[in-house]
Order: C-alpha cells, then structure tokens, then sequence
C-alpha cells in the first residue's frame, strides 16, 4: 500500500486508487496533520494512479481533482480556480480543472516502491498536476510507441593469441639463426579459438503506457578449437541456445520493477581434450 498525508491546514484530502473508483470502501480522507494508507484490491494493472479530490475545510464547493503516477517522484502545483483546458475526448469542450483557491503543492517520493504523496501549502511555478472536475480525464501520457529489432544471421568472434618468436636466417651473422623480431619480422600469431553465433535476434517494445518489453535470442552456438589442433569444444544440441525475455512496468520510475524475467538456455555439448587445454 501507499501513504497520502496532508501538510496543509486548510484544506481535505478524499483519495482511492483509480482502479476502484467506484468501490468506496478503498478510499480515504485525511484531515490536516494526519496520513493514511491507501491501496487498491491487489497488484496494479498497468501504472498505478491515486485520485485526489482536494477541498477547502468548511468550503466543498471549492475543490480540485487530480491524478498522481505513484511509481515517479515529483513535484506539482496544484490546478487553481480559473485553470481550464480543452478536453480530450471532446475537443470542442472547454474543461474547468478547479474551483480551488487555496494555493497547494502535491509532493510524490518513493521508499521501497511505496509513494508518499503529500499536500502542503505553497505556489511557485511548477507543473500543474491535474484532472478534469467535470470529466476526471486522466493526466496525459507519453503517446510514443517505439519498436526496434535487430537480427544477425551469424556473427563469428575469433581470439588471436601470440605465439614465440620465429627464427630466420641473418646473412650479417654468417647464416645463423636468429629472432625474426630482430631482423625486422613479427612474433608469430594463430586464431586459436573461434566463437559462432547464428540466428542473433532481438527486439524491444515500449508502449504509449511506458511498459518496455525486451526479446533476446541466439539459436544456434558453437566454439570451434583451431591451434594447435581443429576440434568442437561446445554446441548446443537444442534450440535455441539463449533465450532471455525482460518485461518493465515503467521506464521511467526510479524505482526499476522487472515484472518478469525469463532465462532459458538449451542443452549443451562440451569437449575437452588436451590441445585444449594446452
């Protein structure tokens, strides 16, 4: 669950989460100096969101609604009386975010993936954070959609190791043999591991709602011995290799929540002989 407080002496607070509008035994209200726990029927589905219908003590008719992401910190003005916009879903319609007069800040902070949401008095020219008193139409969110795949059909990594020094003949030195690094040559150098991967996929998802999807996938794997001898050191022998999948909730909450997180990896074949380990 998570916690609303009320920082401000004039004015209520009459919060629920947005999935239980409607079910009245989830909401609360809290009066100045006081906090209470708030939380919704079970995990959120999607981004968790707390409406807030914020009034003036003595005065309901004076009041403001707004909409809070609980899974990013922030802070924001409250809409006063006078904000309006047009809506959404009518754009022919002007709507009237608040009636209120009462300048107020909402404040969101995260401990442990539990938000704090808190009023306190206060004006400065901060993002409003608001919703619709007449419609109660969600904040605007990012409407990005961003798919990406990358595919390689195969994709080889060689490791080179220097080997000693090749010997030549010097004609100053009456033929004899000696270093070919001294007489203007290289130290000697084979490929003696080579690595292969076929079939390298992956893709990502990110959806208007901030939830990321991550798709990473090698079907085929294979590390070939090539010095001092030729031999397969390790194979899949099931497809596919690796397979990892990786789903976020919301990319941009500071606190990172990983909703699943899949791992899989085929049967393996391995050989090792001598030249190997030489």
């Amino acid at each position: 669950c998570h916690m609303l407080a009320n920082q401000h002496p004039d004015l209520v607070l009459d919060g629920c989460m947005e999935e239980v509008l409607d079910d009245s035994a989830y909401a609360v209200s809290v009066e100045h100096g006081c906090h209470r726990a708030v939380a919704g029927p079970g995990p959120p589905q999607g981004v968790p969101k707390l409406r807030l219908s914020i009034s003036r003590a003595g005065a309901k008719e004076e009041r403001a609604m707004v909409s809070v992401d609980l899974n990013r910190t922030g802070v924001y003005a409250v809409p006063q009386s006078g904000a309006s916009r047009l809506s959404r879903r009518d754009p022919s319609k002007m709507l009237r975010l608040s009636t209120l007069t009462t300048p107020a800040v909402v404040v969101v902070e995260l401990k442990n993936r539990v938000a704090i949401v808190s009023v306190s008095p206060g004006l400065s020219k901060l993002p409003e954070v608001g919703d619709s008193c007449e419609a109660a139409e969600t904040a605007e969110e990012d409407e990005r959609t961003i798919n990406c795949v990358v595919r390689l059909e195969l994709l080889s990594i060689a490791m080179v190791t220097e080997g000693s020094t090749a010997w030549a003949a010097n004609s100053t030195s009456g033929g004899a043999l000696v270093p070919a690094a001294a007489a203007g040559g290289a130290r000697l150098r084979s490929e003696a591991f080579t690595v292969t991967l076929a079939d390298v996929r992956m893709s990502l998802s990110q959806t208007p709602d901030r939830r990321r999807s991550v798709d990473f996938r090698i079907r085929d794997a294979q590390v070939d011995l090539q010095h001092p001898g030729q031999d397969v050191v390790l194979r899949n022998v099931t497809q596919p290799f690796l397979e990892v999948r990786v789903r976020q909730d919301d990319v941009r909450m500071l606190d990172v929540h990983l909703r699943q997180v899949e791992l899989k990896l085929g049967e393996l074949e391995v050989s090792v002989t001598g030249a190997a380990w030489e």
